[in-house]
């Protein structure tokens, strides 16, 4: 059972023998509470071998600002914690959480500076480092725009002339990513039911089939896997010998899906985890005592 303690705004579970550090942060309303939200999910990480920093959703549509937050956070708990800096680190997103784990990936150098485009670039960006060598897994994956946050387009276009709307929005996420040379340690998990992020087979206005095949090209080398189930799928929490999660359903109503652990989800979550840590170096690997 992981024990949280409350360091640099983050939730922190420190494994007595890690193979690894997991900085999870999930989408905007259950990612708020994201200890409790997704706490089945979490154990098994943590049952798995891997320290774990669990960041609250932050509310804002500037996504550059909390994308560096989470660079912040990382620091933060490692400076606290030097037994940790040979450990490798790996970022688990749900949702929207991994919009803002692909910006991280996309504004990384090939010297593993952290560098935005000019425009959103701040003088404190030189100080931190990107997230070269640190392998990323993406549950359900969305890249959400204005029309995402208040589905009422004129609201959005509203938001944009003030200068509130998101930033950036999906077009230049999406821009981003094709420019980057990174993204050669990413999983996906994509789930059959989910018409929120979209699926194998979905329109490629949807973000996972658009990932899917940009991420499929030989030197992406992509992980990626689907299961049953929809967009909340990776919440859950474990009660009297079952995993109680949430779903969809008509497009809005949140209705309780039960299931008898281990789900399928888990499993392959740490498979996929261990497919990326073995691509890694073996110098950037953690020892185990």
């Amino acid at each position: 059972m992981p024990h949280y303690q409350s360091i640099c705004d983050s939730k922190v579970a420190l494994h007595p023998n890690p193979i690894g550090v997991v900085e999870f942060y999930g989408g905007q309303f259950f990612g708020q509470l994201p200890v409790g939200s997704y706490e089945y999910l979490l154990q098994c990480l943590y049952d798995a071998g891997y320290t774990l920093i669990v960041v609250p959703y932050q509310f804002s549509t500037d996504h550059w600002e909390v994308a560096r937050s989470l660079l912040r956070k990382r620091d933060c708990v490692r400076q606290k914690f030097p037994e940790l800096k040979d450990v490798p680190h790996f970022w688990v997103g749900h949702s929207l959480g991994c919009k803002l784990i692909a910006l991280l990936e996309a504004s990384t150098t090939s010297d593993n500076k952290f560098q935005p485009p000019q425009i959103h670039r701040l003088s404190e960006d030189a100080g931190l480092t990107g997230i070269l060598d640190q392998p990323s897994l993406l549950l359900a994956p969305t890249l959400p725009d204005n029309d995402d946050l208040i589905p009422v387009g004129f609201i959005g276009d509203i938001m944009d002339k003030l200068n509130i709307g998101i930033k950036p929005t999906r077009p230049e996420t999406r821009a981003l990513i094709e420019k980057s040379g990174m993204f050669n340690l990413t999983g996906i998990i994509s789930f059959a039911s989910d018409d929120t992020a979209g699926h194998v087979g979905s329109p490629e206005d949807k973000d996972v089939p658009w990932l899917i095949k940009h991420f499929s090209e030989p030197d992406h080398k992509l992980v990626q896997k689907q299961l049953p189930g929809g967009h909340l799928t990776p919440t859950g929490n474990e009660v009297l010998g079952y995993v109680i999660s949430t779903e969809i359903v008509a497009g809005f109503l949140i209705l309780p899906d039960i299931e008898k652990p281990p789900r399928e989800l888990e499993p392959l979550a740490i498979s996929l985890l261990e497919k990326l840590i073995n691509r890694l170096p073996e110098s950037k690997r953690a020892k185990r005592k």
